[in-house]
């Protein structure tokens, strides 16, 4: 499991202004920060949900090819795989956020009806067919 460290956003801010240079700052930031990365989280969770690669792979419709290339850290899906893959796994809603920001694909918001509809469908574990079938109805785009 990754570990994470307790670096602050406002000890990075202090840590950039301090630099005389660019450089520095960023190899400060890469020395005190511990930053996932998207198959290492996602690995994580596997383990966390006692779930299988294949598993995810068949249950987010993800083409078994890139999905693997996913899971060893080949490929970054866009924000719609990733939500794919969090349903799948039946993530939390804090799980599916840092997966998300991991990824850097942008959270999900609830004032945006296709994230309010996402977030429903985190909190009530619905599977992807259920999602998509819900999206469908509100005329949102689908995951896939």
């Amino acid at each position: 499991m990754e570990k994470h460290n307790s670096y602050t956003t406002s000890e990075l801010f202090k840590d950039i202004k301090r630099a005389s240079a660019l450089s520095e700052a960023i190899h400060s930031i890469e020395m005190n920060s511990v930053c996932p990365s998207v198959h290492g989280y996602l690995s994580e969770l596997l383990k966390k949900h006692h779930i299988e690669k294949a598993d995810v792979i068949r249950l987010s419709n993800l083409e078994r090819s890139y999905g693997y290339q996913v899971f060893s850290g080949h490929r970054i899906p866009g924000r719609n795989g990733l939500l794919s893959i969090a349903i799948a796994m039946h993530l939390t809603l804090d799980e599916t956020q840092r997966l998300l920001k991991i990824a850097q694909r942008g959270a999900l918001y609830p004032k945006v009806k296709k994230d309010a509809a996402v977030i429903y469908c985190i909190y009530n574990q619905l599977d992807l067919e259920e999602a998509e079938a819900l999206l469908e109805r509100i005329g949102e785009s689908l995951l896939r």
